[in-house]
């Protein structure tokens, strides 16, 4: 089912077209990602439907109502993660969590900040100023602030960004579990391709105001199979070396060529999600 329905949305800044006849619509009970370079229109897309700025053409529909029609408790259960969204440096972070517990008229606050404190990792930290945690840390307190009220929908605009390894990878565990319900919807912003790879089922890019492709995952990779790449290796002079070929014609051709050497081995290169949103972006789709 729809959640959300952008139908032909213009939203202007001054002279500029951040979204440009944009027609995008949200799927339920998925993990999906809004794909596009800086100034793309992705965190406008995010205040539209979070009812934070308005726009000027088109139709949003929530649920095949207008948008301006949302009832209050289904305002409540929408997350909305924002860069621009900071914590207060002189709360620990337990009275950070009590804060917003507070914010949401959260009954049973303290059972549900201790189960989020522990899906979270942040027992040790809770003592802790906000400002005296690492970039980590303080990411991973904010996005647990947004999930206090159990929301339905949420809206993550780069919530990987600044993050190591790990901490990515500990976000990305807790965003699948949440959604195992079945009636919760994520929705992410991110240049991290490698973890909406492994977290996202539907994939949107979108270039310049404007919606270039949207699928799902496995579709995508299907589609785009054509431009997969095969990585030659081979020895000369009794060593090593290697080349990439784009293409099967590509690969008899150079494989002609080095027929006279000895090759180790032949491998195809996965396309991967980082392989289409660059063909996105230099106009080759």
């Amino acid at each position: 089912m729809s959640l959300f329905k952008f139908e032909h949305v213009t939203k202007t800044y001054k002279k500029l077209n951040a979204l440009d006849d944009f027609s995008w619509e949200i799927e339920e009970g998925k993990i999906q990602a809004l794909l596009g370079h800086n100034g793309a229109g992705k965190t406008t897309a995010f205040m539209i439907a979070n009812r934070v700025i308005p726009y000027e053409k088109g139709t949003v529909l929530y649920r095949n109502r207008p948008l301006n029609k949302m009832t209050k408790s289904e305002v409540q259960k929408v997350g909305f993660l924002t860069e621009k969204l900071k914590l207060y440096d002189e709360l620990n972070v337990g009275k950070t969590l009590s804060f917003f517990a507070d914010i949401y008229g959260i009954k049973d606050k303290k059972k549900k900040i201790n189960k989020l404190i522990e899906q979270f990792g942040l027992s040790e930290f809770l003592k802790k100023k906000i400002s005296k945690l690492s970039s980590g840390m303080y990411k991973k307190t904010l996005i647990c602030t947004n999930f206090l009220n159990d929301p339905q929908i949420l809206f993550l605009d780069e919530p990987f960004a600044g993050l190591d390894p790990v901490i990515v990878k500990d976000i990305s565990t807790i965003l699948k579990d949440y959604i195992k319900s079945g009636d919760k919807t994520i929705i992410l912003s991110s240049h991290n391709l490698h973890e909406i790879e492994a977290v996202s089922e539907l994939i949107t890019i979108m270039k310049d105001g404007k919606i270039i492709v949207s699928d799902t995952l496995k579709r995508l990779m299907e589609k785009y199979q054509i431009d997969k790449s095969f990585n030659i290796s081979y020895l000369e002079n009794s060593q090593e070396k290697s080349v990439v070929v784009a293409d099967e014609k590509e690969l008899y051709s150079k494989l002609k060529e080095l027929e006279h050497l000895h090759i180790l081995s032949i491998s195809e290169n996965k396309i991967s999600l980082d392989h289409i949103y660059n063909q996105v972006y230099s106009d080759k789709i």
